[in-house]
């Protein structure tokens, strides 16, 4: 949400939540008007009681085809990337850390 204020020049008010759960009950309420991440991926928006507005990604969704990107309305610096990594002590047996990594190939089935 920084990013987003800052690529359009706009200011945000933060509201801390303990996780996305609230955060979309708090948007269903009326509470706030916009989250980052409320909910349960694309699934909670579906049905449009809290409609995802936008993408931050360069691509749109799979699931969520008419969802745009910030960069498709005109903000292309208000888009990020989370990297994550799975680690295995050392010693870890070989297939066990070939299933580990079977499984971490496999695309996300929300990703395009």
């Amino acid at each position: 949400m920084e990013l987003l204020s800052h690529a359009a020049g706009i200011k945000l008010r933060h509201v801390p939540y303990a996780g996305p759960g609230p955060a979309l009950t708090a948007i269903l309420g009326g509470h706030v008007t916009r989250s980052p991440r409320a909910g349960g991926g694309p699934a909670a928006h579906q049905g449009g009681q809290a409609p995802c507005a936008r993408r931050v990604g360069d691509k749109r969704v799979a699931a969520l085809p008419e969802v745009p990107t910030f960069k498709e309305l005109g903000y292309p610096d208000a888009e990020f990337y989370i990297w994550a990594g799975v680690f295995a002590p050392r010693g870890t047996p070989e297939p066990v850390l070939a299933k580990l990594r079977t499984r971490c190939a496999r695309p996300s089935p929300t990703a395009t």
